[in-house]
């Protein structure tokens, strides 16, 4: 699995599978509900789910696919050769605008709105190797991935903080989320488990 997220009930969550090709949709307690996109992804890398819709990026097709989520029907894609490796992706909502990491222009965030068009690029102060990013109110959270750093930022893109992790913790840095109480979840891509951080580190 490349990423995982909760849809705005909670109660399912979806995973995209890169190795399969597909999204799977489980309940909370790891019951299989459903699975798609696998004649539209050829490598799902990121996603992100809104009340009516699932947003993933695409490692090898380089696109952002937009699928409704009462059919789990592919409605749009973004425009292709525009992104070159879309990662991590996160919605936020008060703005309708997705932001999408990618290896195209200098490793920035990309943003887009919900319709898949895109507006600008926030600039993160040219990062090594972003690899994920989520939104809270106030600001844009970016893993970098060859750091073994979390970074946040305002969304006006000042610089507000970073986390250090200690070495040996994560081998790889994956992806990470934001959980309830203000903490820091986070995943590598070799390790079988996971590490809280607290916004002190």
């Amino acid at each position: 699995p490349r990423a995982v997220h909760y849809d705005h009930t909670g109660d399912r969550i979806f995973v995209a599978d890169g190795g399969n090709n597909k999204i799977v949709v489980f309940s909370p307690k790891g019951d299989f509900i459903s699975e798609f996109g696998h004649m539209e992804l050829r490598n799902p890398c990121g996603i992100v789910v809104s009340e009516s819709f699932c947003y993933v990026t695409d490692m090898i097709l380089n696109v952002i696919c937009k699928f409704e989520l009462s059919m789990f029907r592919l409605l749009s894609v973004s425009r292709h050769n525009e992104l070159r490796e879309p990662k991590g992706i996160a919605l936020d909502s008060s703005a309708d605008e997705l932001y999408v990491v990618d290896k195209n222009k200098g490793n920035k965030i990309w943003v887009y709105n919900t319709e898949l068009i895109f507006e600008r690029v926030f600039d993160t102060q040219m990062l090594n190797s972003p690899r994920d990013v989520k939104v809270s109110s106030d600001n844009i959270f970016v893993l970098d991935s060859s750091e073994l750093c979390l970074h946040w930022f305002t969304k006006k893109g000042v610089k507000l903080q970073s986390i250090i992790q200690q070495p040996g913790m994560i081998e790889s840095p994956y992806f990470f989320s934001l959980t309830r109480d203000g903490n820091f979840l986070l995943g590598g891509q070799w390790d079988s488990f996971l590490k809280v951080f607290s916004p002190r580190g």
